[in-house]
């Protein structure tokens, strides 16, 4: 039977390190309509005209990410969950 220690000798190695102090700012956006939506809420037709995509490929990617959980529709309006 191991002792108290023994375990926790076992366990330092999975502790988690907080992140540096200052280093809050959020990683740059990888999607393009993410970088659309970080800087406002838009609709799907605004969002196609802003990137110069199809009206069905953003609705599909807006589908992709909202299933991923990075963006949210309130009130007609897609907007970016940080």
């Amino acid at each position: 039977m191991e002792s108290v220690e023994h375990i926790l000798e076992a366990l330092r190695g999975w502790q988690v390190v907080s992140p540096a102090a200052g280093t809050d700012t959020p990683p740059a956006p990888a999607h393009p309509l993410l970088a659309l939506l970080f800087a406002a809420p838009q609709s799907s037709e605004a969002l196609a005209d802003a990137s110069g995509w199809p009206l069905p490929k953003v609705l599909a990617a807006l589908t992709e990410l909202e299933l991923d959980g990075r963006i949210a529709s309130e009130a007609g309006r897609w907007l970016a969950i940080r």
